[in-house]
């Protein structure tokens, strides 16, 4: 069964859809998003930011590098955490590459204390940091597709 919003959840904002060119789409492959159409649509939005969602995608990496020349700050909003003990090669790759890829980034947005402490780790100013917790919805719905009453929650 196809998922649903309930919601329009469009209607009363200028949208659009970019092509995405990449030989096998997908959002959670490092090479699966090319949208050689998102620098014009950004150019033309008139916006006051753009944010972007983790580094896990080589678009975003390429659009902090394409956007128009007027400085529009990047925010970046993920949520990762400092893991667990890793190899000594990886970590080490990674406390050197990691502040510069951070660098090119404005501002960052924390899902929680987590990933608050993550940022910091890796040497980010704390005035360069937003909470912006992860939202639901207050109506749940039960596997049979039925709204739960308020009395039920």
């Amino acid at each position: 069964m196809p998922f649903e919003w309930d919601v329009d959840l469009l209607s009363g904002y200028k949208s659009s859809f970019l092509d995405n060119r990449s030989r096998r789409p997908a959002t959670n492959r490092f090479f699966g998003c090319d949208t050689p159409g998102v620098d014009e649509a950004i150019g033309r939005g008139g916006f006051d930011a753009f944010m972007v969602s983790g580094l896990g995608r080589e678009d975003v990496l390429a659009g902090r590098h394409g956007l128009p020349a007027e400085n529009l700050p990047v925010l970046i909003r993920g949520d990762s955490q400092l893991a667990g003990r890793r190899r000594a090669p990886l970590r080490l790759a990674k406390e050197l590459v990691y502040p510069r890829l951070l660098g090119l980034f404005d501002g960052f947005l924390y899902v929680g204390r987590r990933n608050h402490d993550y940022l910091r780790h890796y040497g980010l100013a704390e005035e360069r940091l937003f909470v912006s917790p992860h939202c639901c919805r207050q109506r749940l719905v039960r596997r049979a597709g039925r709204r739960r009453s308020p009395s039920a929650r």
